[in-house]
């Protein structure tokens, strides 16, 4: 949206898109989704452009958390 609250526009579209969270420059959003039984992690770019899956396969991921300079994001797996 705008800087003055103006021309909002969604950045995510799935009923089970939650947890988002910025990247420290404000610039992309990670997020997790819930899609045939699983959750996995994807991130958009703040226009909402260049949405990119972090992983795939038969675990989950969820909660992204970026690190302070923005180059990694920590998350919880179900992972062996």
């Amino acid at each position: 949206m705008a800087a003055d609250g103006s021309e909002p526009m969604p950045l995510t579209s799935g009923p089970g898109d939650r947890r988002p969270a910025w990247s420290p420059d404000g610039s992309r959003l990670a997020f997790d989704t819930e899609r045939d039984g699983r959750i996995h992690m994807f991130v958009v770019r703040a226009d909402g452009a260049d949405r990119k899956a972090l992983a795939s396969g038969e675990w989950s991921d969820v909660a992204p958390s970026w690190s302070p300079d923005g180059r990694e994001i920590a998350f919880s797996s179900d992972r062996a």
